[in-house]
This record gives C-alpha cells, structure tokens and sequence, in this order.
C-alpha cells in the first residue's frame, strides 16, 4: 500500500543537493509549521506526522575501522606487499612474518632474503681480493630452485657463524691478559649470554652526582665512578643522557660470572715476592693511554720500560714520568679538535677540552696492574711556573682515584691549532703497590 513517504525523501534529496530552481507547485499541508500532513491517494487517506526540515538523513552503519583496515590490507595482492616488505631490514622483516599466516610466508621469500643474503655479503668482503670469486662460486653451487625459506635459514645460519667467531677472538684477546686458565663457566656464561650486575648507582640526590667534568650551554657532565657519565640539563636538575664508559680488562668477568642481583667477586691477588730483584716493583712498567672522542681518536700511544727510583716515592706515592719536559722526542700532540660529543633524541652538542680517557697500566709481567676509562678535562695551567721552550697557553690535565693519580701538561700551539703533550707522570699509590707486590716501600726521607 503506497504511504507517499517516497515523494517527501525525495523531495528532500533534491533540497540537500541544491539543484537550480523548478517552479512545481509544492502542497500548502507540507509547511514545517503544520504538525500533521494528509497524503490523498486513490486507495486511502492515511494520516503522516513528520517535519520537512528535520528529515533524518539515511546513512549506512558505522563498520569498524580495524575491520575496514585489515580488510584493505588482506585485499593487497601479494606482489604488492612483496613489494613493501623489499624496504624492510632483516630484523624487521622477522618481526612482520609473526603478524599472520599469509605474511609469514610472503616474509620467508628467497627474493627478498637472497637480496639481504648478497647485500651483507658484499659488506663484509668489501676489502677482500678473493672474496668476489669466492661469493661467486657460493651461489653458483647453491641450490637453483630452494625451498621457500632457504636463503633466511642461510642467512641466520652465517650469522650465527659470525657472531661464533667474533666471541673466540674475544676470548683469545682475553687470554692473553690473564695469567691463568679462562674458566669454563666463563666460556659457557658468554656462549648463554648471561648477563650480570656490573655496578649500581643511586641517582636520587641530584645534589651529588660525583666528580664535575665539564659544561656548555645545555648541559652539565658528571662522572660517577666506576663507568657512569651523567649530562644534566642547566636549567632544570634533570638527567638528558646516561653514557657508560667500562675499561675492556676483566670486563667479560664482571658481565657473566655475576648475578642479576649481586656483581662478580674477584678473588684477592697474591703477591708473588721477588728477593733477587732488590727493587722489585720499581721498574719494567708499561702505559697505553688512548684519549678519544666517539669515533675521533686524539691520541694513543704506547710507553714502554718506565721505573721509579726510591727517591722518587713521595707523600705516598711512586712517581713514574712518562714524558718528560726535557725529552722532545716523546712529546705527542693531539689531533684535532678537542671535545666530548653528545647528543639527546631532540639536542646534540659538544663540551671544549673535555674527552675519555682510558688508562692500562701493565706491570714487569705484562699482567694489567691499573686500568681505567674516565672522562677528563683540560683546565687552563694555574702554576706560575712559565716553559720557556713553547710559546702558547698552559693546561692541565687530572684524574685520581684509590690507585693513584695522574698528572699531565699541555701547551695550546695557535699556528698549528694543536694540542702538545709536554709532561705525563705517573703516580701510583704506595700502599697498592706494596700490596700488590708484596714489598714495603716508604716515602723517602727529605734532605
């Protein structure tokens, strides 16, 4: 039975879309003002209470957009998302073969892997004479229609054999600093991958974050030790960067035979007494001094056949010179720009005359007997002591800690824009070294 409500949605869909103008003749009963409306038809009269102007538009149902969205995604064909996951790394490109079925195996494709396969490849061999033909040959006698997933497993099978072999030429490099057996429990920590507590460090009182370092307009540097450096915003006490900085000895040690919970425990040293040596402990040192930057080395270099003679054991220490004012021929400068580089997720910067030190000092066996890695700063030269035999501006370089200090001097060369080394001593402490060694060396009298 027809009602006439057609004729008033239609008259409504015309209104919406703003067509031009028709002289038609509109009923009087269809005025917004007039509550009811009488519809005349052939067959009956029927009754409509409606409003014209508050016609409800007919819209379809809402569908979810998650719905819609994985939808379009499953309607992509596949050499489309082929296509997408191309751009991908290989880390990302196991991450999206776990989403679903379908792009676990798009994502197991010997295309794409056998790009990535090549890629790394050619990275690794760049330098190599022979690496071309011995790549060649590889895929020339791989197999010529694999199965889907053979490039992926050849490709974390390789990688497994990398990393495999980077881990023994760890543990070679260790061995030669340790004076007995590696372990077996080391060995079998680093092949698990076991990690354990290093150090702890309570940053709540931001009132004492350590030794000062250094500061630009940004930030403020701390250094905690062992190994922690601290940027601190200037204008609000609030930590932009944690950087750790770790001395390479006895450090695979100090991250596998410990706990989560408690660090690992060396056991205590005992001193072996030379009594044929009458100055056993004074002579046969070795330093390696490496100041750096990131990636930009200043200096590193290696000091050999440094001693201390008993006059020299002062105020609780034994003096050892490195460089000395007198000696050219060891004199060092420090290439380039002298600065510590950092950066944030929104600021980077750098802070003039500070970088990272590290130290190792190796004993007449050749065993490390002080070893650390610190940031330091160059301070301009308080003595009034002037050297003569350079021109330029003097600055000081410290650092101290329970094994000793040391002290360093440096002239600023204007026309070369350099740094020079002019003196590095050494001072170890006197009570270390009488423990170490098992000697009982005293502060020399004074004339």
């Amino acid at each position: 039975m027809a009602t006439g409500r057609g004729w008033i949605y239609q008259q409504h869909a015309k209104r919406s879309q703003k067509p031009e103008p028709i002289a038609q003749t509109r009923p009087p009963s269809l005025s917004s003002k007039t509550p009811a409306v009488k519809v005349q038809h052939k067959s009956a009269t029927i009754p409509v209470t409606t409003t014209v102007n508050k016609v409800p538009l007919l819209r379809k149902p809402m569908e979810n957009k998650q719905l819609l969205m994985k939808t379009y995604i499953e309607r992509l064909p596949c050499e489309i998302l082929l296509k997408i996951f191309s751009f991908l790394d290989p880390l990302s490109l196991m991450v999206v073969g776990s989403v679903n079925r379908r792009f676990y195996k798009l994502s197991k494709d010997n295309v794409l892997w056998h790009k990535i396969y090549i890629s790394r490849q050619k990275v690794n061999q760049r330098w190599k004479s022979d690496s071309v033909k011995m790549l060649e040959k590889k895929l020339s006698d791989s197999v010529l229609d694999p199965d889907p997933g053979y490039w992926k497993k050849t490709y974390i099978k390789e990688l497994m054999m990398t990393r495999e072999k980077k881990m023994i030429q760890i543990m070679k490099s260790v061995k030669s600093f340790c004076s007995s057996e590696i372990p077996v429990s080391m060995k079998k920590a680093v092949r698990l991958r076991r990690l354990s507590l290093i150090a702890e460090y309570d940053l709540r009182n931001k009132k004492d974050f350590g030794r000062f370092i250094g500061q630009d307009m940004h930030i403020k540097l701390f250094h905690l030790h062992p190994g922690l450096i601290v940027g601190l915003w200037k204008k609000s006490p609030e930590i932009a960067f944690v950087m750790g900085t770790l001395h390479y000895h006895q450090l695979l040690e100090k991250s596998f035979l410990g706990s989560t919970e408690s660090p690992y425990i060396f056991p205590p040293h005992i001193p072996i007494l030379d009594d044929i040596d009458p100055e056993y402990g004074l002579h046969g040192y070795q330093l390696h001094i490496d100041m750096y930057s990131g990636s930009r080395t200043f200096l590193c270099r290696t000091f050999r056949g440094l001693f201390c003679r008993k006059e020299y054991i002062k105020n609780g220490h034994l003096r050892i010179a490195a460089i000395g004012l007198r000696n050219h021929k060891r004199h060092a400068s420090l290439a380039g720009k002298v600065d510590f580089l950092w950066e944030t997720l929104t600021l980077s910067g750098s802070i003039q005359n500070c970088f990272t030190m590290d130290v190792t000092v190796l004993d007449e066996s050749e065993a490390p007997y002080w070893c650390f890695s610190a940031p330091v700063q160059l301070c301009e030269s308080k003595s009034l002591e002037t050297c003569y035999d350079f021109m330029g501006q003097n600055f000081d370089l410290n650092y101290k800690d329970d094994m000793g200090r040391i002290h360093a001097e440096l002239i600023w060369m204007k026309e070369a824009e350099e740094y020079y080394v002019i003196n590095l001593v050494l001072y170890l402490n006197t009570e270390k070294v009488n423990s170490y060694f098992g000697t009982n060396y005293t502060d020399s009298p004074v004339d």
